[in-house]
């Protein structure tokens, strides 16, 4: 406690306090009468926000981690008209509006099939359609692009190099992309594709720092967990991407600098691990990601005119500052602020999350 002047009394307290709360201060510790004073607190944070600000979840339900198998895909994932059923369903549940509706539709049954043979495919880079990573598709199939093509192939063919990658971009003789997705994914919904394609339609040029790995993945976990809100049942799906995908998601509630209330790429000031009981010390969502590209991307790299466009997309939706799509700070700050608590709270729910 701090006599800041004869009417400012300055306290200092070792934690987060939430809106509502009373202090109870005897007047006789100011040589005043004998009783005492309550004083409501205002403060930023709810009762549920100080929890989120001041530590970590874990999982309720570890069903939603366990290693999963892929499954072969069945003539259902292979059919247009079915997974042109699949997309109407989706942008209903989204409740798209009636414009995003037809252009998602139109862009679903005007794709070249030499380039996107997979309906699967189709139907998630149509989906993108009135997103935030609506670019994406921009990038992809026409010429807005570093390369001035479209992409030469966008499906399911084993990644060259990395076997374990989920997808990857490569380039053919004439410089043109190729989006090669794992095949073992594609009995996946396409609504856990529209993360790995977005992500994926960053890439460009042939440079690739870890910076933009971070922001990349930052982007297809963001667009993730938005999708929950209205189909929480992808987090329960049994494609391998589920539990990737989960996982990752966990790592940035955890995480959060700006916004640790919210979710965030940048270590909490909690300081703790992002994802607890699991046997890795990681203290945050980009600490993670870049574990697994520490020898494989160039530290020159600029940033992608993709990725900036996702990010100007948030930021002029929630009123933000633009910023750089490879500052980090940036990146943690807009995500955090682009976050909405009805988020957050159907992410507590769907995940089972508990207090670690």
């Amino acid at each position: 406690m701090e006599v800041v002047s004869p009417r400012v009394v300055e306290l200092t307290v070792g934690g987060l306090i939430p809106f509502g709360s009373t202090l109870h201060v005897s007047a006789g510790s100011f040589s005043g009468p004998d009783e005492e004073v309550t004083v409501t607190v205002t403060s930023e944070f709810t009762e549920l926000g100080v929890v989120l600000a001041g530590g970590v979840f874990i999982f309720g339900d570890l069903s939603l981690v366990e290693p999963r198998a892929p499954e072969a895909p069945t003539p259902d994932d292979r059919n247009p008209a079915i997974v042109r059923t699949a997309l109407e369903k989706h942008l209903e549940k989204r409740e798209a509006s009636p414009g995003v509706r037809e252009a998602a539709m139109l862009l679903y049954d005007g794709m070249d099939l030499e380039i996107v043979p997979s309906p699967k495919v189709r139907a998630a880079l149509a989906a993108l359609a009135g997103t935030f990573a609506d670019a994406a598709v921009r990038s992809l199939l026409g010429r807005d692009n570093c390369t001035g093509d479209p992409a030469a192939f966008i499906g399911f063919q084993e990644p060259p190099g990395d076997s374990e990658l989920a997808a990857r971009v490569t380039y053919d003789d004439e410089g043109r992309r190729v989006v090669s997705i794992r095949p073992d994914l594609e009995a996946a919904p396409f609504e856990l594709l529209m993360p790995l394609v977005a992500h994926e339609a960053i890439h460009c040029d042939r440079l690739d720092s870890l910076d933009e790995e971070i922001v990349a993945s930052a982007i297809d976990i963001y667009l993730y967990i938005h999708l929950l809100l209205s189909q929480p049942e992808l987090a329960r799906d049994t494609s391998p991407l589920a539990r990737n995908f989960n996982i990752e998601a966990l790592a940035m509630l955890n995480s959060g600098r700006q916004t640790p209330e919210s979710i965030g790429i940048l270590a909490s000031p909690h300081g703790r691990e992002v994802l607890p009981e699991s046997g890795v010390s990681h203290r945050s969502f980009a600490e993670l990601i870049a574990a697994s590209y520490v020898d494989t991307a160039d530290a020159s790299a600029p940033a992608e005119a993709v990725a900036q466009q996702y990010l100007d997309a948030l930021a002029r939706a929630v009123g933000a500052p633009l910023g750089s799509a490879i500052d980090l700070d940036y990146v943690d700050s807009l995500l955090g602020r682009a976050t909405p608590f009805e988020t957050i709270s159907n992410l507590l729910g769907v995940f089972e999350l508990v207090p670690g």
